[in-house]
Parts: C-alpha cells; structure tokens; sequence
C-alpha cells in the first residue's frame, strides 16, 4: 500500500486540489480516495490500468464531496453567469489574468471533470470515459462544451 501511495498520492491530491478547489478539503478527501482504495482493493480487475482504478475512486469521492454538501453547478448556472451583467468586471479580471484554473471551477461539474482529467492529467480520451463511467463520445461532447463555455467566459479564441 506504501508504494501505491508513493506512487499516485501527488496526482490524485492535485486532481482533487482542481475539482475541489481548496487544499485543506482536498487533503482530507484524498485520504478518504485511498481508504476506499484499501477497502475497495480486491474489486480490482487488472484488465485496466490501475490509474484508471484508482482515479474512478476519486472522481466518485469528489462526486460524493459535492453531492453531500450541494454545491453542484448546472449547465443553467454557466448561462446565467455568463449572460448576468454583473459579471463583466469578473470576466474582465478572468480575461486580465487569464486564469483559467479559477474560470474552470464554474464549469459544471461533469465538463469540470472531464477538462481537469485531460488537460492536467493528460488522460486519453478513453481512460477518461472509463474512469467517469461514460462514453467516449460523452466525453468529446463534455470537453467540446467545457472549451466552449471557457472560450465564452474568457472572451478568447485561443483556447
């Protein structure tokens, strides 16, 4: 267990610091992502990679996280945000600091997930669909509508 933790403890924490935003959080539910992994262990089938095993039990952790305490965003909030005129002097400091890490906590949760999988973890297409349980063309289209509503809330073409 020791090695496993050595191995996948800096990325699991770093892809939970993105999806829930805050480190003290993040700490705590990665601790819990590798107490379900000790719990969960002999449900393991090694036809995959163990990567992908292991990231499902920290997307469900995070799910679990949002679902518990209510804090999941729709595809209606983004809308309202983005057409809501007092959130010009918000996109307009986005658009300052380009920083697209904070632009994509408002994403909803799904196209949340499947962009900080992608593009910080540089997960394919297909072990993303695997380990959130979905599709790859599910996946293509949540990637699609997240860079698109990026593109949106940051004004810019060059994402």
């Amino acid at each position: 267990m020791e090695a496993l933790i050595k191995i996948y403890y800096n990325n699991i924490f770093a892809y939970i610091v993105r999806r829930i935003g805050k480190y003290e959080i993040a700490e705590d539910l990665t601790q819990e992502t590798f107490l379900r992994l000790v719990k969960g262990i002999t449900t393991y089938k090694p036809i995959g990679k163990f990567s992908n095993f292991i990231f499902t039990i920290a997307v469900n952790v995070c799910n679990d996280y949002y679902r518990k305490n209510n804090m999941l965003l729709i595809d209606g909030d983004i809308d309202l945000l983005i057409n809501n005129n007092t959130t010009d002097d918000a996109i307009g400091k986005w658009e300052n600091t380009t920083d697209i890490k904070n632009v994509i906590d408002l994403l909803p949760g799904m196209q949340k997930e499947a962009l900080i999988l992608r593009y910080f973890h540089d997960m394919k297409i297909k072990d993303i669909a695997q380990v959130t349980n979905a599709s790859v063309p599910t996946v293509k289209s949540r990637l699609n509508q997240g860079l698109n509503k990026l593109r949106k809330l940051l004004g810019s073409d060059d994402i």
